[in-house]
């Protein structure tokens, strides 16, 4: 029989007994202790001792301290913590939209409302100075706004690209201290036989928890018992010991906006937008689809506001006895026109291109770019919503126009190849958003024609109507006067002719007439003047109605 220590073995037991105690109350001291996991000691049996056929027991020895964890869960919990930032970023910000918009005493719609009610007040009573200056104070009223919620909106843009800066640097510290804690395992791994430096690996994971909250990330645990983290399309944050820096840096597409890259060997690798996840993936999502989308709205409704006013307005007379111009700035100005085409910071050539609105109707929200290739000396425009492209092929010259999308790119020339260029059609509409007309008597109110049935007619037609259409035809071009006023006759109860009103000469005759219904009077003479007159009913041979410039049309509210 062997000598065996019965004291060793008692001794063995007390110290495993220790272990465990010692183990519990390391577990109840961090109970409170964010990341940390309970631990657990390993128990076996110590070596037996053989004597002869037999061997005998020589006692417990404590074999590992464990980490109580589920690895599965822990990166489940990872995934679903980056989501969950990435979304309730996303949302925080996008209620910051909804209050600005929406409120109904700091939103659009009631300055709208506002200025079309002035507008109203004009065509009730268009020569009161009153109902006048209602409508001009109304109308700085809703410039004022358009350019106040312009300016919260592109603030919340500049807002999130100093967040994203912080946010960055943010994720280059929790990188850094992994790449430390990922040195001291694997010093800590390799002094050790078969044990693991299980608070080591709970301060890794909480920082890299933490690391989840700001982006999305990938990892990959290395034999050695550090782990590896990459983020975006793969591009490596954490290798061992060595972290790379993230920052937020001026996107050379569009400089309003900062992009997300990643210093890698001494090189800046662009990190894909949609991959980011977590806050930094939540503010850019939201930047890109959901806020420059409503700059781009706002701007689509102020240029429309001023296209459609100025349109109609032009059409009009104010009380000066003038055509009307401008009521709101010229939305293909220079200024506007230059600002819609912004070009690359990186760019080797020139040009500067320029964009002219030709139907508001047709411009979209969308924002595009477009980019020049040297070795077929074509233009690409690509709509960066959709990816929908047209192409340009203008060849050595390189000069030319795009027309596309209810817009027109003037390029000059100058460029070079690979150069591109963000088209906003819409972005920057509200800046140039301004008031054109400075007195109260420049309203156009009035239509510039006025029209007249003779008092010997005997027929029953009567005029329906007019309008103008164009008021950049030769008839508008003498000021004051229409040139020439004119005259129908009818010659028979089915026909008529157009005559001048001042010299009697014919301009148009045996023009049909269609009795019981309503004629469009120049358009069925084959006349293209800028305006058209109605005549419905039936006509007696020898009836005339005249058209002339409207002098001292003061309570006319045709054009309103």
């Amino acid at each position: 029989m062997p000598s065996s220590d019965y004291l060793g073995i008692g001794i063995s037991g007390l110290l495993t007994s220790q272990t465990g105690i010692a183990t519990t109350s390391h577990n109840i001291a961090n109970v409170n202790t964010e990341g940390y996991n309970r631990q657990t000691v390993d128990f076996t049996a110590n070596q037996p001792q053989a004597f002869g056929n037999v061997f005998f027991g020589t006692g417990a020895i404590s074999n590992d301290i464990k980490r109580v964890f589920d690895s599965f869960a822990l990166l489940d919990l990872r995934s679903n913590i980056s989501n969950f930032n990435s979304l309730d970023t996303f949302v925080n910000q996008s209620n910051g939209i909804d209050k600005t918009l929406a409120d109904p005493s700091t939103g659009l719609a009631p300055l709208l409302q506002g200025f079309f009610d002035a507008m109203q007040a004009v065509a009730v009573d268009p020569g009161s100075p009153t109902t006048r200056q209602a409508l001009m104070s109304q109308t700085d009223l809703v410039i004022d706004r358009f350019k106040s919620l312009d300016s919260q909106l592109n603030a919340q843009r500049t807002s999130i690209n100093k967040e994203l800066d912080v946010i960055a640097t943010q994720v280059t510290t929790i990188a850094k201290a992994i790449a430390t804690i990922n040195e001291d395992i694997v010093k800590a791994t390799g002094s050790s036989i078969n044990g693991q430096p299980n608070d080591l690996l709970d301060k890794r994971d909480q920082l890299i928890n933490d690391l989840s909250k700001l982006v999305k990330i990938s990892t990959l645990n290395q034999q050695d018992g550090s782990v590896n983290i990459l983020i975006g399309n793969g591009q490596p944050l954490v290798i061992g010991n060595a972290a790379s820096k993230l920052q937020a840096e001026q996107d050379p597409d569009d400089p309003l906006n900062s992009r997300i890259v990643i210093a890698i060997d001494s090189q800046l690798l662009t990190i894909n937008n949609a991959r980011l996840g977590g806050k930094l993936g939540g503010l850019i999502d939201f930047r890109d689809e959901l806020l420059q989308p409503a700059i781009n709205r706002l701007g689509l409704v102020a240029m429309g506001l001023a296209a459609s006013i100025n349109d109609q307005h032009k059409l009009g007379m104010d009380l000066n006895g003038d055509l009307g111009g401008l009521f709101f700035a010229d939305i293909n100005d220079p200024v506007a026109a230059q600002n819609r085409v912004l070009a690359n910071i990186n760019n080797a050539g020139s040009s500067n291109i320029t964009m002219t609105i030709d139907d508001v109707n047709q411009v979209s929200v969308d924002d595009y770019q477009l980019q020049y290739d040297l070795a077929t000396t074509t233009y690409t425009l690509t709509n960066k919503t959709d990816n929908s492209q047209v192409t340009l092929n203008l060849g050595p010259a390189v000069a030319g126009t795009i027309a596309v999308d209810g817009f027109t790119l003037n390029l000059p020339g100058g460029v070079a190849d690979g150069d591109t260029f963000l088209v906003t059609p819409s972005r920057m509409a509200v800046g140039v958003l301004d008031r054109a007309f400075t007195d109260l008597s420049q309203i156009a109110a009035a239509s510039p024609i006025i029209t007249s049935a003779d008092i010997n007619n005997t027929g029953a037609a009567k005029i329906t109507g007019s309008v103008v259409s164009d008021t950049s035809t030769a008839s508008f071009a003498t000021p004051g006067s229409l040139a020439p006023p004119i005259r129908f006759v009818f010659t028979a109860t089915n026909t008529y002719s157009v005559l001048n009103d001042t010299t009697n000469a014919v301009i148009a005759a045996g023009v049909t007439f269609n009795s019981g219904q309503e004629n469009n009077m120049l358009a069925q003479a084959g006349l293209s003047l800028g305006y058209e007159v109605n005549i419905a009913g039936d006509a007696i041979t020898g009836d005339v109605f005249h058209v002339g410039y409207n002098a001292n049309g003061i309570g006319d509210n045709s054009n309103a």
